[in-house]
């Protein structure tokens, strides 16, 4: 069940949101529709994933208030290591285990026992963002930063949440701790959430939805492509990854604004940065506050000198990567973000002349840089195997240009709303100015509108599932 589909907008939220309402008084009855909720969201992507999310739901919460009790330092240290490590463990069953074994295969080919490790793993959708949000919560009861929760349907409420279940934002228990003992709902938050639900749901039919269709028609005839066509498939995946990403994450914030909670936000206009280093700032932010937090500064971020500083980077990133998927291709994509940033850290620390003057370019300069480098390195994520990315750099350095066919033609055509409106957004409007827009019956009644026109045209389009969904 995606939460751009029909039955999600007509059936499962209506139903969460009238129960929430009648009950949302009493905070503990409240507490117990979100997990009851949530649980069904999580198992209507199949009804195994439910032990994955609950029982380890349950060892965490008795392992913080464990550490939290216990006053040797030595034993704190060993009991978050071991809880950590099996969360990583799970993580890694599901995720990695067909990896590793494969890669070990190249080298032990006839080793009956990688052979029989090989399965059919149905990875849990959203596994990734769960286990982050775990160890965060573990992670910061074990430094003191938080006390750990002591009412089990509150810390449920919180590790269960369906609306950033699946794909973020990366939630951490202080960011919604008081509103798990009290949360205002009047006509303003619905307001509010109202324009982030919608606006999350216009850029993910709308735009994304509309992008794919013709990034998929050039990918199932790669080999075909001239060098037009293969830049703009490239260009199609950088602006359907954001704004399917992006619209998964607004609606996020809208739906946990009509239940009372206050989602970090997880965009700002990346693609308005100048910089790898701002681009990080800016995309997918609670991810990379994370790594930042709980990896790069634990490993010593930039305090043990300048080399050891750029292999911390590298190590972030590589992590970065093949926390996206199990495949050689992420690790890339991560070397790729980590090497350009320590480039850049590089250039700071050792600034001259020349690079101030670098430095000065015009905005629009620095700002295609990071977006041309972005999007080359998504090339990485849309396919996973070096003969297709070598085919379509092959295809976009061949300079062979001509005119597209007629089925070609029609689907740039469709798809020619959906890219302007992507470029006009990229590059000059910002998400913060959603949630920021006051209430007025005009943009009211254009709001209905427009979540009519989404209602209508859900139960008519093919159903395209959010691309996070997979990591």
């Amino acid at each position: 069940m995606l939460i751009s589909d029909h039955f999600f907008l007509l059936y499962f939220f209506p139903a969460f949101i009238l129960l929430y309402l009648v009950f949302s008084r009493r905070i503990a009855l409240g507490n117990l529709i979100i997990i009851i909720f949530s649980l069904l969201f999580y198992s209507s992507f199949g009804l195994k994933n439910l032990p994955i999310l609950i029982f380890p739901l349950v060892a965490d919460f008795l392992i913080a208030l464990w550490i939290y009790k216990t006053k040797n330092q030595k034993q704190r240290f060993w009991i978050l290591s071991t809880a950590v490590f099996l969360n990583l463990l799970l993580l890694g069953y599901y995720k990695y285990a067909n990896f590793l074994s494969d890669n070990m295969l190249i080298f032990f080919p006839n080793s009956e026992f990688l052979l029989s490790l090989q399965k059919d793993i149905l990875l849990p959708v959203g596994i990734s963002f769960i286990t982050f949000q775990r160890i965060s919560y573990l992670i910061d009861t074990y430094r003191k930063q938080i006390l750990p929760e002591k009412n089990i349907l509150k810390y449920a409420t919180y590790a269960s949440l369906f609306p950033h279940l699946l794909a973020g934002p990366i939630v951490r228990y202080s960011e919604i701790k008081k509103q798990l003992s009290k949360r205002i709902i009047n006509s303003q938050t619905i307001y509010l959430a109202s324009q982030l639900f919608v606006a999350g749901l216009f850029f993910k039919i709308f735009i994304a939805d509309q992008i794919f269709l013709l990034e998929e028609h050039f990918s199932l005839a790669l080999a075909q492509l001239n060098s037009a066509e293969s830049l703009l498939l490239i260009l199609c995946f950088s602006f359907r990854i954001y704004f399917d990403f992006m619209g998964y994450s607004l609606m996020a914030l809208g739906l946990a604004k009509f239940a009372g909670f206050d989602f970090p936000i997880n965009f700002n206009s990346p693609y308005q940065s100048q910089s790898i280093t701002e681009f990080w700032r800016r995309w997918n932010i609670t991810l990379g506050t994370w790594l930042k937090d709980y990896l790069y500064i634990p490993l010593g971020g930039n305090k043990k000198g300048e080399s050891r500083t750029y292999i911390n980077l590298l190590i972030t990133m590589l992590l970065a990567g093949l926390w996206h998927g199990a495949n050689w291709n992420f690790v890339i994509w991560g070397c790729i973000h980590g090497v350009f940033l320590a480039i850049e850290r590089f250039f700071v620390i050792h600034g001259n002349y020349r690079l101030a003057k670098l430095a000065n370019l015009p905005k629009v300069i620095k700002v295609t840089y990071c977006f041309l480098l972005v999007t080359l390195a998504w090339t990485t994520f849309k396919f996973t195997t070096p003969q297709e990315i070598f085919q379509l750099l092959g295809n976009i350095v061949s300079f062979e240009f001509g005119q597209p066919d007629t089925i070609t033609r029609n689907r740039i055509i469709s798809a020619s709303p959906a890219l302007i409106g992507a470029f006009i957004w990229s590059f000059f409007l910002k998400e913060k100015s959603i949630p920021l827009t006051r209430f007025s019956y005009k943009i009211g009644i254009f709001l209905s509108i427009v979540f009519i026109l989404i209602l209508g045209y859900s139960l008519i389009r093919r159903s395209i599932p959010f691309i996070y969904f997979q990591f």
